[in-house]
């Protein structure tokens, strides 16, 4: 099911695994992260209270006085599912879920044989992925098996005043972000903030010599990412590490800059890494290295930019997974309490690799790669 946001999606999934258990028979819910895995688990377990024999969340199951029970797992785990049987299994946020084929085909798909039982994939599209590719199989005639619905927004007919809420979106919100949330369109780039990441990838290596680095410092379970570009934006070189202590960290980051001379360097400078920023520019005082301080608004114009890079085919990268899924991945965010739109990865996902790029792609905007960036003038440099 294409279930835009606000539509119902938990409340529907919520019955459908309430009621497989309280007739008597084992059901399954899949979720791409734990704290998704949670909130089904608490609404679950308040809704079926008066019945329930035990309900443990370390253990991840609820047991019911009729027999029925509900497993609950998350996809991060490729054997997710494997070795049950289930009369029901639903996956919630399927188009958020990576792997999501593999973790089917592999695992999930075999615990409907015994009870013949039923498959639930709901969730907003994000890219064409496992999710869409079922989907597709539901509006074929042939796959009798299949079927499948697109759910709009303002199908929901249960929210006072919904109509003109999707009206003041609409208007509010970029296209693409409005497709996909409000429509739930498929569209061709997951998040919808970079678009044609396929065609920028590199088919060999560049050996060009690097004029930008850009470097994103680990946040508690972050990764730092270094990531170097060539003046006419090729990516010639990236590092991903963490949990690893300062020093070391900050040695790899002189060594990375060191092994590209000439290059400028583009630093976040955001609260931890801060002193790694100064501690850098101590340790190499001949080069020219620049702090850029994140805020909600310098972010949003380091993505802009980077996203401007790339529809432009104006940068390429490696093809490297990971680099590649957080790209595809970041999306247009709408908060309807403050009407403001961000882009962001979305939950549950890193996106050092897109900063450390962003980064090293700054001055590609301008081409002066070796101008003096003052970090509190940012938006005048911006503007210019």
């Amino acid at each position: 099911m294409r279930l835009s946001r606000r539509w119902g999606k938990s409340f529907f999934i919520t019955r459908l695994l309430c009621e497989t258990a309280i007739n008597g028979y084992p059901a399954g819910y899949f979720a791409p992260t734990y704290k998704l895995l949670r909130e089904v688990f608490e609404e679950c377990r308040r809704r079926l209270l008066p019945i329930i024999a035990s309900a443990n969340l370390s253990d991840k199951v609820i047991r019911l006085v009729t027999g029925g029970h509900i497993d609950f797992w998350t996809l991060e785990d490729p054997d997710a599912g494997r070795s049950r049987k289930y009369k029901l299994v639903a996956i919630d946020e399927a188009g958020m879920a990576r792997n999501l084929g593999d973790v089917y085909n592999n695992a999930i798909r075999a615990t409907l044989t015994d009870y013949q039982g039923s498959l639930w994939l709901a969730g907003t599209p994000k890219g064409k992925g496992f999710f869409y590719t079922a989907w597709a199989k539901g509006q074929d005639p042939d796959a009798t098996k299949w079927a499948s619905w697109q759910m709009p927004t303002i199908t929901n007919t249960t929210v006072p005043g919904m109509a003109l809420e999707m009206e003041e979106a609409r208007r509010e919100m970029p296209e693409r972000a409005f497709r996909q949330e409000h429509l739930a369109e498929f569209l061709e780039d997951a998040g919808g903030v970079f678009l044609g990441v396929d065609e920028i990838i590199q088919p060999v290596r560049s050996t060009a010599s690097a004029a930008s680095i850009g470097i994103d410092i680990a946040k508690v379970e972050d990764f730092t990412v270094l990531c170097a570009l060539s003046a006419n934006g090729d990516q010639v070189d990236m590092e991903r590490f963490n949990r690893m202590d300062w020093d070391r960290q900050q040695a790899k980051m002189v060594a990375f800059i060191q092994r590209h001379p000439g290059a400028s360097v583009y630093m976040d400078s955001t609260g931890v890494g801060s002193p790694i920023y100064e501690a850098v520019r101590k340790a190499l005082p001949n080069r020219q290295i620049h702090a850029y301080h994140l805020t909600a608004q310098s972010k949003s114009d380091l993505i802009t930019n980077l996203a401007m890079q790339v529809e432009q085919k104006k940068i390429s990268i490696f093809d490297d997974p990971i680099l590649v899924s957080e790209m595809k991945a970041y999306e247009y965010t709408f908060n309807p309490r403050t009407r403001n739109v961000s882009m962001n990865a979305p939950e549950g996902m890193h996106d050092d690799t897109v900063i450390a790029l962003g980064l090293a792609a700054w001055p590609l905007r301008t081409g002066n790669f070796g101008a003096a960036f003052d970090t509190d003038d940012f938006n005048t440099f911006w503007n210019s």
